[in-house]
C-alpha cells in the first residue's frame, strides 16, 4: 500500500513538472536558440528523465506469481 501511495504521488510530481515546463520550452522554441547552451540543456534534461525514469521502475507493482494448476481427471 505505501509503495502505491509513493507511485501515485512520484506520478502527480511528475505530472507537475511536465506542466511547469511547457511554458518555459515552448518560449526557448519560439525564440532564437542560444549558443554554447545546447549541450548544458540536453545533459541536464537527460539526468531528468532517467531520475524519473527509476522512480517510476522502483516504484512499480511487483508481479504476480501466477502458480500453475493442474487439471484433475474425473
Amino acid at each position: 500500500m505505501i509503495r502505491e501511495r509513493a507511485l501515485k504521488a512520484v506520478l502527480v510530481l511528475v505530472g507537475l513538472l511536465f506542466l511547469a515546463g511547457v511554458y518555459p520550452v515552448t518560449m526557448d522554441l519560439w525564440h532564437q536558440p542560444k549558443q554554447a547552451s545546447e549541450r548544458a540543456g540536453f545533459l541536464g534534461g537527460s539526468a531528468v528523465l532517467v531520475v524519473i525514469g527509476v522512480a517510476l521502475i522502483a516504484l512499480a507493482p511487483a508481479k504476480q506469481s501466477v502458480e500453475p494448476t493442474t487439471a484433475v481427471a474425473v
